[in-house]
Formats: C-alpha cells, structure tokens, sequence
C-alpha cells in the first residue's frame, strides 16, 4: 500500500490524474468565488441598518478564516483525485485503487467534520454551563475562539457563559462581538444575539438600550418569541405597561408554542415567558392566574440547566412579591441561590433575600 501511495505522486498516468482533479478544483473554487450572493443584498443592507441603529455596531462581512478554507480545499482535491484515480484504474481494466479509496475517505471524514463542527463545539461548551461551571465555559469558549475568531456562535456562547456568572460588562462585549462578526441574513444568529445582549443591558439598567436591541431583533425576526419577551420584561423591570407586558408575552407564548423544536431546546426561556406573565398578571391583580402561571413556569423548566432554573425562580419570587407573599418569594430565592450560588441568578435572588421585610423582621 505504502509503494501504491508513493506511485501516485511519481507515474507519469497518475500525475496527469492529479492534474485533472487540480484543474477541476480550480474551476470549483472560481465558480463559489464568482457566483451570485445568496442573500438578497437589499435585505441585508436593510438588516444592517436596523443593527446599527439600535446599538451603534457595524456588521461587516465575515472575514475569511485561511485555514478552514485550506482545510476544506484540501478536501475537495482529495475527494477528486480518488474519484480519478479509480476512474483511470477501471478504464485501463485493472483493479480499483486503494489509495483512491483512501482519499475519498479521507475528504468524507474531513467533510463530516467540518459539518458538525460548530455544533460539536456548542455542546460542549453547554455541557460545563448546565451545572454552572462557568469557569470551564469560559475556558472550552476561550480556546474555540483562538481557533475560529470569526465564527459568531462561538463569541455567543462565550456571552451566554459570562452572562450567567454575572460579568455583565464583558458580556455585553462578547454579544457585540456576536452581532459584528455574524452574517446579516434571516434566520442568523443575530436576532438572537441581540436579544441575549437585550437581557444584559437590563441587568445593567440601560432599560432604553436593552428596548431597542430587542425591538431591533423583533424587526428582523418578527416571529422569534424571544425578541417579544425581552421587550414584556423592559416593561415590567420598569414597572410599566403590564397590561402590554401581558399582550407581548402571550404572543411569545404563541410563537413558542408554534415551534416545538424551539420549545424544547429552549425549555429554560418557555419558563421564563410563563414567569414574566406571571409578574404582568400580578402587576393586573389577577392573582388566581398569577399562581397558576408560576406553577407552570416551575414545571416546564429543563431541570438539568441549573443557571436556566435559578433564573426562573428569581423571577417567579418576584411575581410573588408583587403579590405581597413574601414567605413563597423567599421560599423561591432560597431555590434560586441553593441552584447557582456563583451565578448572577443566584445573587440576584440572595440580593431580594436581604430585602425582603420577613427576613429583615426575623433578624431583627
């Protein structure tokens, strides 16, 4: 096998079969090169404004990463010259190759790879964030980044981790990392990383900002539940407008209804809408309805997201408290911290502990 292999590259047949499969990659690369853009450009240009109003980011094009080009040209030539050469070999009525097989094996495993790659990846940066390991997050996003820094998913994630352990500011940075270096197209990450930045700017108390980051998401996105319900917490965090509130958060409710892929993948954020529509209810004075909508916000969080739970209960401990039952909100951000001690939903809740006029009486 090892002198077929060396042959290759030394029969005068083989080179020219060499010859042909770089002549046809050539073609290809001209062809993807030169073809007309996908994305109406109209639409994106649209898209890229909306941004750039909202939050003051310029969305250039992705800036080619050289060796994922390489890598993939590497296996587009392998794939060809096996093709070839099995081609050459069956012509001239001798057996098939077997370094033809061998390189067509070699681009089908380079493509799979290629293919599940940021998916991969995701994973397994979520698999240290489900039990609050931030720092191994970090740590796993961190190194994703030095080797692919234009793949928008990969600073996201980064951002969702940080956002999480409370680095509220550094997460801001790492979603607009996201909302720069993605693609301005439907269906991208971007409503989604706008939507997440929404979430830290009302942490942060920029209320105005946080609307407009979740206006500008529902914009290009009108159908993504998530853009609605950043912009039914903006209300209630204010106080304001929850009869509004309420409407923009059943509609959220609808969407993810709608959607039973997004539902499940997103458990954490479906029991986050059931939350907000809880404190909107209570805001109403629909107190029945209230609890009802909190004891389904308990029930269909993913119980093995420990940071997603804890958020959940910070918010239905505030539902709570608008409804004046202080010994069930306390009893809401005690779960909150004993799920994420180190995280923001767990300060959070240790925070609302410290102000809650039970507790204070007690140690009193």
């Amino acid at each position: 096998m090892s002198a077929e292999f060396w042959s290759s590259f030394s029969e005068p047949g083989i080179r020219f079969v060499w010859g042909i499969a770089g002549v046809l990659l050539i073609l290809i690369v001209l062809a993807s090169k030169f073809a007309p853009e996908t994305v109406d450009p109209v639409r994106g240009s649209g898209f890229r404004h909306i941004v750039y109003e909202a939050t003051g980011i310029h969305c250039p094009n992705r800036r080619v990463v050289l060796w994922t080009v390489l890598v993939s040209v590497f296996s587009l030539a392998c794939f060809l010259a096996g093709l070839i050469l099995n081609i050459e070999r069956i012509r001239h009525r001798h057996e098939q190759s077997i370094v033809g097989w061998l390189l067509i094996a070699t681009s089908l495993l380079i493509a799979i790879l290629m293919a599940n790659l940021r998916t991969r990846a995701c994973v397994w940066i979520y698999h240290k964030l489900l039990p609050g390991d931030y720092d191994g997050a970090l740590y796993r996003s961190d190194l994703l980044i030095r080797w692919l820094p234009e793949t928008p998913i990969f600073h996201f994630m980064r951002g969702t981790a940080l956002h999480y352990a409370g680095r509220l500011r550094e997460a801001e940075q790492s979603f607009c990392d996201t909302i720069e270096k993605g693609h301005v197209r439907a269906g991208a990450i971007l409503p989604v990383a706008l939507t997440s930045l929404g979430h830290v700017l009302l942490h942060l108390g920029r209320f105005d900002r946080a609307t407009a980051a979740f206006e500008a998401s529902n914009k290009i996105a009108p159908r993504y539940a998530g853009a609605l319900n950043g912009l039914a917490e903006s209300l209630l965090r204010q106080g304001q407008q929850p009869q509004r509130a309420l409407l923009l958060v059943d509609n959220a409710l609808k969407y993810q209804q709608d959607n039973p892929r997004g539902r499940n993948l997103n458990r954490h954020n479906f029991a986050n809408m059931w939350a907000h529509r809880a404190q909107a209810l209570a805001m109403l004075g629909r107190r029945d309805e209230a609890a009802s909508a909190i004891e389904t916000a308990s029930h269909v969080g993913d119980p093995g997201f420990l940071p997603g739970l804890a958020a959940t209960c910070w918010r239905c401990g505030l539902a709570f408290r608008l409804m004046n039952q202080e010994e069930a909100a306390a009893e809401q951000f005690r779960k909150a911290t004993e799920l994420d001690p180190r995280g923001l939903y767990g300060e959070l809740a240790a925070s609302a502990l410290r102000e809650s006029p039970s507790l204070i009486e007690s140690q009193g």
